[in-house]
């Protein structure tokens, strides 16, 4: 998990999309110590997208099934 705090994207927004893109992992940014907000690459927020859909769709047909 990367960290980061708010500042440094807004100093080096372009650094940050490299960093995240070529990790393919999210970094979460910071503000004066606390949590605040996720920032990464769109395509993998579409994948995690994709991901919770199937497991949701996996969920109901589970529940169809009893």
């Amino acid at each position: 998990m990367m960290i980061r705090s708010a500042t440094a994207l807004r100093n080096d927004y372009d650094g940050m999309v490299k960093l995240s893109t070529e990790k393919q992992e999210p970094i979460y940014l910071t503000r004066s110590g606390d949590g605040e907000m996720v920032f990464l690459p769109i395509a993998l927020w579409e994948k995690r997208q994709a991901e919770l859909e199937l497991f949701a769709e996996i969920g109901r047909a589970s529940c169809r099934e009893r």
